[in-house]
């Protein structure tokens, strides 16, 4: 899995209430992904689509992503 380490850092060192929640959604939602079988190219699709969706392409947000360990 792939996401910008920074950006969900700066959500857990926030002193914004609502930027906590997303970066408690963020993992939840990491832990429901990890354990959904992704074996499944459509699957796999919507959620590379989904994701796509969610980061703003023309700040190059899609540019600045790790390995999730």
């Amino acid at each position: 899995m792939w996401y910008d380490r920074d950006h969900i850092e700066a959500l857990e060192a926030s002193e914004i209430e609502s930027d906590h929640e997303v970066f408690d959604l963020f993992w939840t939602w990491v832990r429901v992904i990890e354990g959904v079988d992704l074996e499944d190219e459509q699957l796999t699709n919507q959620i590379k689509n989904a994701y796509i969706k969610s980061v703003d392409i023309s700040k190059g947000e899609h540019r600045s992503i790790l390995i999730a360990s």
